[in-house]
């Protein structure tokens, strides 16, 4: 419904940590991270052996740094989220969740950024053309993806979405709660064009950061607003719409919070649960 934007700084490297120290579900994740990362980024850029040295070393302080300062952060939002129920539950406290899953974030980009900066300037220039290569091929993928559906064909891939999420966190759903699903897939306001002119933006951008590579002052600015700033190059019109998408978002997952059984409270609050027990186990 609102797709979360990628770019190639935060797929290199700080979306694919962030991604992996709470999604991978693994506690080996830990002794492993470079070689996850290093996988990952394959998929953009090849490295030499020297280049993935230094990103090994880089991936393994950022770990530590994670496992020490993050990890109990993630714990006491986790112990949050297992309080909710449907008569305490409100748009504010879905506002406060998100305002905390930006903050986590951030954290984990300001704590990037020099590591991420210095790694950025290793790139030889064919690295930089694979790089480019690799992200223009990611993005025509996503363009295609949508590109012959009809409006109403994206409006059933959204509901189809909203079923499979609201099934893995709360389990089988009503009659009702398809409804309400439904009634958001129809009423959410479409970007995928918004979206396909904003990756653009970005390739762009890309493409005019490796040519000032030779201008370091400017190529530190523009490397750090992509990064820190990806939402400037959305625009006034898709920021209003990802704006209002998110209101219609929240009253969907308040609806839907409202409609609960027991049964699926508790299928949701095992599910937190389960993610809980194994950041703790990841702390050890």
């Amino acid at each position: 419904m609102i797709r979360t934007n990628k770019t190639w700084l935060r797929v290199i490297f700080v979306i694919t940590v962030c991604t992996l120290l709470f999604g991978c579900a693994k506690t080996l994740f830990y002794k492993n991270i470079d070689w996850f990362v290093i996988d990952y980024i394959d998929e953009y850029v090849s490295l030499d052996r020297e280049q993935e040295a230094i990103l090994e070393d880089r991936i393994s302080r950022l770990a530590a740094w994670h496992k020490s300062e993050e990890l109990p952060r993630y714990i006491a939002h986790l112990k949050e989220l297992e309080s909710w129920n449907k008569d305490t539950l409100s748009i504010d406290k879905l506002k406060t969740n998100r305002e905390a899953l930006k903050e986590h974030y951030s954290r984990v980009v300001n704590k990037a950024a020099p590591d991420l900066f210095s790694l950025s300037l290793l790139l030889t220039e064919d690295q930089q053309q694979e790089f480019l290569k690799n992200v223009k091929k990611k993005y025509d993928e996503k363009d295609e993806k949508y590109a012959d559906k009809t409006e109403q064909e994206i409006r059933n891939i959204i509901y189809e979405s909203a079923l499979d999420a609201l099934e893995n966190w709360i389990g089988t759903t009503t009659n009702k709660q398809k409804q309400i699903a439904k009634v958001l897939a129809q009423n959410v306001e479409l970007n995928t064009t918004d979206w396909r002119t904003y990756r653009a933006s970005i390739y762009t951008e890309l493409e005019l950061l490796f040519q000032s590579q030779q201008d370091s002052s400017t190529y530190q600015r523009m490397f750090m607003n992509l990064l820190f700033q990806p939402e400037s190059y959305y625009g006034v019109e898709m920021n209003k719409k990802i704006e209002r998408n998110i209101d219609k978002t929240d009253d969907f997952t308040l609806a839907i919070a409202q409609s609960m059984t027991g049964k699926q409270w508790k299928h949701f609050h095992n599910e937190i649960r389960e993610w809980r027990e194994l950041a703790e186990e990841l702390m050890q």
